[in-house]
């Protein structure tokens, strides 16, 4: 029965690995992919489509703009608002996506009248009228790039979406509680399940940090192709697995301390 409880407590230690690893690989990705990537990619695109042929004074209006701004977050709703309308050609886009476009063109407005050579209000902005047009044309947008990147660049963003969804990390979450309870159980414990979850978050921190040590390594190799000058330093990889490394440390030393305490106990106890 011992034998048959290791096993049960083998097997579920190693699920509880997978899906740490997991859970932290879906904040990672959307980091890298928002923070790092697609931040400098659509900042270099429109440098590169907006400064050509313009005056200085306009070419350094975008130049402020896209310098004083973190364009992560735009991009990464961007990426959700495609990721639902390839899973559902019907889809519009939500209010709250125009919303966030309009609250990013008041925030900017000063920039963008200098750019644009014209007076652009606040009122103006966020007027039915220009909510109206801008929903148009981003519902118009959608299917003009689905017609681009085709069936193989609609299924990338369908698997990205599903990694980064809020439903995914609350399964992942709820699976690990779900795990750390059954080892509780198959134990007889209520603390033995630290050192699966300890072993769990050193592999995975280990790994992560490995993981950004070769990416800062072969930088230059991973960006071939992109012919864009990005600043590549995913500084969330080594956090997040610095974290797991020493939260797994924690948790066997948590786990050590009380097997001493209880030991203790039982010789006090026998004498």
């Amino acid at each position: 029965m011992k034998v048959v409880r290791g096993i049960c407590s083998g097997i579920l230690g190693i699920v509880l690995f997978a899906l740490i690893f997991a859970l932290s690989f879906s904040y990672i990705l959307k980091n890298v992919v928002s923070k790092d990537l697609l931040n400098g990619i659509v900042k270099q695109q429109l440098l590169d489509q907006y400064t050509k042929e313009v005056n200085p004074d306009v070419k350094e209006s975008i130049e402020e703009l896209l310098g004083k701004n973190d364009l992560s977050d735009l991009a990464n709703d961007v990426l959700e608002e495609y990721s639902k309308f390839a899973k559902d050609k019907n889809y519009t886009v939500s209010d709250e996506f125009v919303d966030e476009i309009i609250e990013f063109c008041v925030k900017n407005r000063t920039t963008i009248s200098r750019m644009s050579n014209e007076e652009i209000t606040e009122e103006k902005l966020r007027s039915e009228e220009t909510r109206n047009n801008l929903t148009k044309t981003l519902n118009e947008t959608l299917p003009e790039i689905s017609d681009k990147i085709g069936e193989s660049g609609d299924m990338v963003m369908l698997i990205y979406g599903l990694i980064v969804s809020k439903s995914m990390r609350l399964l992942a979450i709820l699976s690990i509680v779900a795990i750390i309870v059954l080892i509780a159980l198959i134990t007889w414990s209520v603390y033995k399940w630290l050192t699966p979850l300890g072993i769990s978050l050193i592999i995975s921190g280990l790994l992560y940090i490995t993981i950004y040590v070769g990416a800062m390594i072969f930088k230059e190799e991973l960006l071939i192709g992109l012919d864009i000058d990005i600043k590549f330093n995913p500084k969330i990889i080594v956090i997040i697995g610095g974290a797991e490394f020493v939260f797994g440390i924690v948790s066997i030393i948590i786990k050590k301390i009380i097997d001493n305490k209880s030991r203790t106990i039982e010789e006090n106890y026998n004498i």
